[in-house]
């Protein structure tokens, strides 16, 4: 899904891009929270859209595949992108506000 992720975008299938890709998702799996840092244009954006873009595709196809409400393995991927200036830093990493 993410090489389909990639043509579809209009991208190149870079052999990096696609490890990294799967590191990031390996790394969401396994933490509450990611922060992507690294060079101007070192492929940041494009590593967690085409992140996003794959996960949606399979949530997609195992809907199709499970309409009988079978067990699901992936969803949907929705992204909200916010100004981290816009709020406090305890708020930015989790902070709750009683």
């Amino acid at each position: 899904m993410i090489e389909r992720a990639l043509i579809e975008k209009g991208l190149q299938l870079n052999e990096n891009l696609v490890v990294k890709v799967m590191q990031l998702h390996e790394s969401n799996v396994t933490r509450h929270g990611n922060m992507l840092v690294g060079s101007t244009m070192s492929g940041k954006t494009s590593a967690w859209t085409i992140l996003r873009d794959a996960l949606n595709k399979l949530a997609e196809e195992e809907k199709a595949a499970n309409k009988d409400g079978g067990e699901k393995h992936y969803m949907s991927v929705k992204t909200e992108i916010i100004n981290p200036k816009s709020i406090t830093i305890d708020e930015l990493f989790g902070g709750m506000d009683d």
